[in-house]
């Protein structure tokens, strides 16, 4: 398996007895750290070269209208001046909220606080079958009100329907989805 599609498996249950023991004591094992420390600048990656885009576009628009207007300074007359103002505020405000996302949600990933889900697992599971895709069996968890997905046999074998379990995670405040880091059946 490549390094890419690993990125995606963060919401899959892969954890040791070590970092279930880590976990317990209310920390993660510097082998989740270092994955989760992977995810993060995946993320940071992909956001970066999102707001490079974004601005290569924004540059190219207000690019187009200064050759446009002819390569004069009319670019700033009082026709197009409305619209480099709001591609400019739409920009820096796409800017300043994605930077905001990402050291929120790193922070949390620096900071390891883990949270803990307790209560009876109903877990299912549905064979996926769509065209274009191998098929693939999904399995879906529900602690108290806690829903996860797993695309991993491996992840899902960690539960029992109606069994009740312990899952430690770690919550991403800007993200819908919470992580799971590792869980135990009591």
């Amino acid at each position: 398996m490549t390094t890419q599609p690993q990125k995606l498996l963060i919401y899959e249950l892969d954890f040791t007895p070590d970092d279930l023991a880590a976990n317990r004591n209310g920390s993660l094992s510097d082998r989740q750290r270092e994955r989760l420390l992977q995810w993060d600048r995946g993320v940071r990656q992909i956001i970066g070269t999102a707001i490079l885009i974004f601005a290569l576009a924004t540059a190219g628009m207000i690019g187009f209208e200064f050759f446009r207007t002819g390569g004069t300074l009319e670019l700033f007359a009082r026709r197009q001046t409305p619209f480099v103002l709001i591609v400019l505020a739409v920009f820096l405000g796409v800017l300043i909220l994605t930077t905001l996302i990402v050291q929120i949600n790193s922070r949390a990933i620096k900071r390891g606080k883990l949270a803990v889900i307790e209560g009876k697992a109903k877990v299912e599971t549905f064979d996926v079958s769509m065209r274009g895709v191998p098929p693939y069996t999904l399995t879906t968890v529900r602690i108290e009100r806690a829903f996860f997905r797993f695309l991993r046999p491996q992840s899902g074998a960690h539960f029992a329907d109606g069994k009740r379990h312990r899952m430690y995670v770690i919550r991403m405040p800007l993200f819908v989805r919470i992580v799971p880091l590792s869980v135990e059946r009591f």
